[in-house]
């Protein structure tokens, strides 16, 4: 059964996949300082930031509209 995520849960995901988009990306610069940019561990590492780093965004684009909706939600049930 599919369910979407609550306002709460979009907020703390957010959080993590932000934390974890960061380590990515500090992997993938390490591999590539240390090994070269053209590795195939750093390539494969910088694809992998890459493209959490998009799913990441993604994310936050959706905790940000629930953020939105909720502060308008409210406001409007204290009108």
């Amino acid at each position: 059964m599919n369910t979407p995520l609550s306002h709460n849960e979009l907020v703390i995901l957010d959080r993590q996949m932000t934390s974890i988009a960061r380590q990515l990306s500090e992997i993938a610069s390490l591999l590539e300082s240390r090994q070269g940019e053209t590795t195939d561990t750093a390539v494969s590492a910088r694809i992998i930031e890459t493209e959490f780093a998009d799913l990441a965004r993604k994310i936050h684009n959706q905790a940000a509209k629930a953020v939105e909706y909720a502060s308008l939600v409210s406001k409007l049930q204290s009108a």
